[in-house]
């Protein structure tokens, strides 16, 4: 199986089904949820990964979990890629200028009844 890049358009939907990380409030619930449920100062390890693939693992997890447990139908964040040296040089030179480099935004669809009109894209 190829992987694929799948288009679709968001139907509206109210802002309290939305969490979206790029908001401040948004994400200090969210840090909020992850404080009640995680021990402060103890590390989660998962086991023969390195510690940027464990975090990612690990906030993938935790977002899931929260969607899934406020019942929001579209989660919204900005995240980083995983390390790739192909790009450490961009990423310096990005950083030396406050520019951001390495960064995409995912849009988590977790109820399929908020889109519509769904077509392969990408090329």
């Amino acid at each position: 199986m190829k992987p694929a890049v799948i288009l679709a358009d968001i139907e509206n939907i109210y802002k309290d089904d939305t969490f979206d990380l790029r908001v401040k409030k948004d994400l200090e619930k969210f840090e909020e949820f992850v404080n009640l449920i995680l021990p402060k100062k103890k590390k989660i390890i998962i086991s023969e990964i390195d510690d940027a693939e464990r975090k990612i693992r690990l906030r993938s997890a935790l977002i899931s979990f929260y969607a899934k447990e406020t019942q929001c139908k579209l989660v919204i964040g900005s995240f980083r890629q995983r390390p790739q040296p192909l790009y450490e040089h961009a990423i310096e030179f990005a950083n030396s200028l406050d520019m951001v480099f390495g960064i995409e935004t995912i849009y988590c669809v977790k109820d399929t009844g908020i889109i519509s009109n769904i077509r392969i894209g990408g090329k």
